[in-house]
């Protein structure tokens, strides 16, 4: 009476770390239910690693472009005659890097959005007061240095429950 079952273990344990085919194996009716969760579970796998996948070949493919205008321009600051020319060549190198380096981080954001695991949702406290303080600690230098100012004035908003998102981290 366990035969489809052992059956069932054999043929998953036979598959390769790549094989994400469904089941097809003919199994009790008492399993079957268990059967159609991981074929369930084996096509959103499949349709995850598709999808990192395609991202990754767009990031790759995103990211030839400014890396090959990095190298041509660390080429000409190399070729550069006097140091005024080599030092403009350098900030436009800077700018470069900074521009690819955002481009990095726009990628690996949207990596994150798209991933599954984010949108597993927990209840948190959020105390407001200490969350506005931080924010307004962190943008004050940023503030100071546009001419602008950030005043914080303290008042008594209650802790509250909400759904956050549970965000990976990298």
């Amino acid at each position: 009476s366990l035969r489809p079952l052992s059956q069932l273990e054999r043929s998953i344990n036979r598959r390769s770390i790549d094989d994400l085919t469904l089941i097809q194996k003919s199994v009790p009716y008492e399993v079957k239910n268990l059967v159609d969760a991981m074929n369930r579970l084996l096509a959103r796998l499949s349709a995850a690693i598709d999808k990192r996948e395609a991202f990754l070949a767009n990031a790759s493919h995103q990211l030839k472009t400014p890396l090959a205008n990095i190298r041509s321009r660390a080429e000409l600051a190399l070729q550069a005659k006097d140091s005024k020319s080599q030092k403009k060549q350098i900030i436009t190198l800077i700018d470069m890097t900074d521009q690819t380096s955002r481009l990095a981080k726009q990628m690996l954001s949207l990596l994150r959005a798209e991933s599954a695991e984010w949108l597993i949702h927990t209840k948190h406290a959020v105390d407001l007061i200490r969350l506005t303080r931080e924010v307004c600690e962190y943008y004050a230098p940023i503030a100071v240095k546009a001419g602008r100012e950030i005043i914080f004035e303290h008042c008594d908003i209650p802790t509250f429950q909400t759904q956050l998102p549970n965000y990976p981290t990298l």
